[in-house]
């Protein structure tokens, strides 16, 4: 129960104005995930409810202009709330919800699950401040992919993900498999020497809340500070339109992933508390298991300490946010100054990452 509520902390909320009711604002909040027999459940919220009927479109593409909207699957009373779709086709689905045949969004599973993969994410779905959504299945981010076995290898090409880029460190090295998998394989080492030391701190029971809170901040001082080349070089990358998708993995420190993922979110226009809700959804897929038995030992501080350490913490997103905004003014500004990114990339990442419709 507790996965399913921090799950849907993560739906897109937006304003629209039905044909039937234009103008009294209604609020729309969808999702989509996959249940215990690996169909899909989508789920809708409308505030003020209203009536009608609401259609919904199942694709296998990723562009909406080559979504024919003629033949709905489903066709139920909007009241229901939900549905099921049998998963049948072996395949990553995409849903488009027609609402009335008036407001439409389009919606998949945020988080997908493939074996030997803690979790795959996906950055797609959220409403930006100019009313464009992100597109889905555009970037996908995980954890380690070390252990790939053929039917994750298989699951990974079904989804055409084009290009892998690792945000490895000295303790990863590229699996060959990679190269079976991805047509283009990109290594962008990003080195958190210093991790380690303070697990070993907490470990000690030298470290406590606060200590680990100032040790994040301080991360992310890092990763903008220091590593603008690197994430330069990723970004360059997300640019090309050739690119796409895109899956980014990291096995150690999630935080350097958790950084580019905030970053994006802002840039396109997402409202804040919605890119730190994207922030602290992946908190009830992250494979804490190794740790449990270390934790039970420490001191209730250290373990603190430690569940900090490991999990996401809507404080460090803020700070991000917080500190751009005071230095530079936007996230543009500083993709300018830092990314050295121009125009054109910027205009080319908007193109390849928002859904205009």
């Amino acid at each position: 129960m507790i996965r399913f509520y921090l799950h849907i902390v993560t739906y897109t909320l937006i304003g629209l104005a039905f044909a039937s009711c234009a103008t009294t604002r209604t609020d729309v909040i969808t999702m989509c995930e996959m249940n215990n027999v690996n169909n899909y459940e989508l789920r809708w919220d409308v505030q003020p409810p209203i009536d009608g009927k609401l259609k919904v479109y199942q694709f296998f593409d990723l562009e909406p202009s080559k979504f024919d909207l003629k033949n709905p699957i489903q066709e139920v009373n909007i009241a229901n709330g939900h549905t099921e779709i049998v998963e049948n086709q072996g395949q990553r689905a995409f849903f488009v919800l027609s609402f009335n045949d008036s407001y439409r969004e389009i919606t998949s599973n945020r988080f997908i699950r493939v074996p030997g993969i803690d979790y795959i994410m996906d950055l797609g779905g959220y409403r930006t401040n100019s009313g464009d959504q992100v597109a889905w299945g555009k970037i996908l981010r995980s954890s380690q992919l070390s252990d790939i076995e053929p039917i994750s290898a298989q699951m990974l090409k079904q989804m055409g993900v084009k290009t892998l880029i690792t945000m490895q460190d000295e303790r990863e090295s590229i699996n060959p498999m990679y190269y079976k998998i991805f047509p283009y394989v990109h290594s962008v080492p990003i080195k958190l020497n210093r991790y380690a030391q303070i697990y070993d701190r907490i470990l000690r029971n030298e470290c406590k809340r606060g200590d680990v809170m100032l040790y994040k901040q301080d991360l992310y001082n890092y990763l903008i500070d220091e590593k603008k080349n690197e994430y330069a070089t990723i970004v360059k990358i997300l640019a090309k339109p050739e690119s796409y998708p895109v899956l980014i993995s990291s096995i150690y420190a999630k935080e350097k992933i958790d950084f580019l993922s905030v970053m994006l979110l802002a840039f396109l226009g997402v409202e804040e508390d919605m890119i730190i809700e994207d922030y602290l959804s992946i908190n009830p897929y992250l494979n804490l298991a190794p740790h449990a038995q270390i934790v039970k030992k420490l001191d209730p501080d250290s373990q603190e300490a430690m569940t900090l350490l490991l999990t996401a913490n809507r404080a460090t997103a803020e700070y991000i946010l917080a500190r751009i905004r005071k230095e530079y003014g936007s996230v543009e500004k500083f993709f300018k100054k830092e990314w050295k990114m121009t125009d054109k990339d910027l205009s080319n990442l908007r193109s390849n990452l928002l859904y205009k419709y």
